[in-house]
């Protein structure tokens, strides 16, 4: 979905979800740590408006943050010690 291209290894954190409609596919959280490059080579489709990075406590206090999203970045927090 962003263009990039991860190994395994790169993945600090990952949970399954199950899914928000009562027959649907669960889904995958994950976490990883990228790099300044890896930033500037993130693509987008059609879809979106734009985009922009964020602190984790700048997407916390969003208030047009997906509040399912804010709940998964929050078990992270709650479960992991994140670099700062």
């Amino acid at each position: 979905e962003f263009g990039l291209v991860l190994s395994e290894d790169r993945i600090v954190w990952k949970r399954r979800y199950d899914s928000s409609r009562t027959k649907g596919l669960p889904s995958y959280f994950f976490v990883a740590d990228i790099t300044p490059k890896e930033v500037k080579a993130i693509e987008f489709g059609p879809e979106g408006q734009r985009w922009r990075m964020a602190t984790i406590q700048e997407f916390l206090r969003n208030e047009n943050a997906v509040p399912h999203l804010v709940g998964r970045v929050l078990d992270y927090l709650n479960e992991a010690s994140p670099l700062e």
